[in-house]
């Protein structure tokens, strides 16, 4: 291979396009609330009260439900302000999971919260509810709140030095807080459902003269309409290996060896990259993938 540059700059940068043969891993989060005091006791029923899972906008690409957690949260706040008095209070509720307007499953459980236990969560795993089905098909769309309701409360301080029950529960109905919320482990498989292999493709510095050493490289996915959480970037050097170009300032004859390559893992969804050159005037050849855990042992299963 035989490289030509400009001698209007420093560094010459060359491009090569990789398949991303690697699946990556994406987390989806969802919260709707906090609920007051007021908004459960009376409830008022809405369609605004369910908390629904977006489509995440991975297709056409194949990707799996690697876990799925709801959780619901009563408790008086970030900050317990009221010690050792004492209180009792309970909430019922029922939950629908629904894929779409078909009911996939219904829970009915109560949280108490009380002195001793000013918060509690509930979990609901639903891994295997919604595996393999993809949300926006099969798969767990929505968390339908269709009934919640104040079961009981009590404040009993006749014995609790510092505390009267109206000032107590005046503080409890006040501060009380409820929550619903979703976290989602996607396994996203670069190639899509028929199989092929998407590539990236470089947007910037590509056959291009450039005099600084703090570059920004840049790249998408071909209309793939998904940013990959996790890339590697590897930069070369090029080093001239023919006679016949030894004493040309302007092209080389290099062997490419990506095994001698800078590889760096951005850590980053950005199809972009930032660094600063550190080997001086050249030749040089950059490319980038992605790197997954479609399936099961990351980046130590070749198919990842």
């Amino acid at each position: 291979m035989r490289c030509n540059k400009r001698k209007i700059g420093r560094l010459f940068l060359l491009l090569v396009t990789v398949l991303i043969c690697h699946p990556v891993f994406s987390q989806y989060e969802g919260q709707k609330g906090p609920f007051t005091y007021t908004q459960l006791d009376p409830y008022t029923f809405s369609p605004a009260n369910s908390l629904l899972i977006p489509d995440p906008g991975i297709a056409p690409l194949k990707y799996k439900t690697r876990s799925g957690i709801f959780k619901l949260w009563l408790n008086l706040g970030e900050d317990y302000i009221l010690g050792k008095c004492d209180f009792d209070l309970t909430l019922d509720f029922e939950i629908t999971v629904r894929s779409s307007s078909t009911a996939l499953a219904s829970i009915t459980d109560q949280l108490t919260i009380n002195t001793a236990a000013p918060e509690q969560v509930f979990v609901y795993d639903f891994t295997d509810l919604d595996f393999p089905n993809l949300p926006g098909t099969n798969g767990v769309t929505e968390f339908e709140l269709t009934n919640i309701s104040i079961a009981s409360e009590s404040y009993d301080n006749s014995g609790v030095v510092g505390c009267t029950d109206p000032h107590v529960q005046d503080h409890v109905q006040s501060l009380l807080e409820f929550s619903m919320s979703y976290e989602i482990d996607f396994g996203i498989d670069v190639r899509n459902t028929g199989g092929t292999a998407l590539k990236p493709v470089i947007t910037t510095l590509s056959n291009t003269t450039v005099d600084k050493r703090n570059q920004t490289f840049e790249w998408d996915d071909q209309g793939s309409y998904v940013t990959f959480p996790n890339y590697e970037f590897q930069l070369l050097r090029l080093h001239n290996v023919s006679a016949s170009t030894a004493a040309d300032e302007d092209q080389i004859t290099p062997d490419l060896d990506w095994l001698k390559a800078l590889s760096i893992e951005t850590q980053s969804s950005v199809p972009a990259f930032e660094m600063t050159i550190a080997e001086g005037t050249g030749f040089y050849v950059w490319r980038v993938r992605g790197i997954g855990t479609y399936y099961d042992g990351g980046i130590s299963d070749k198919r990842n």
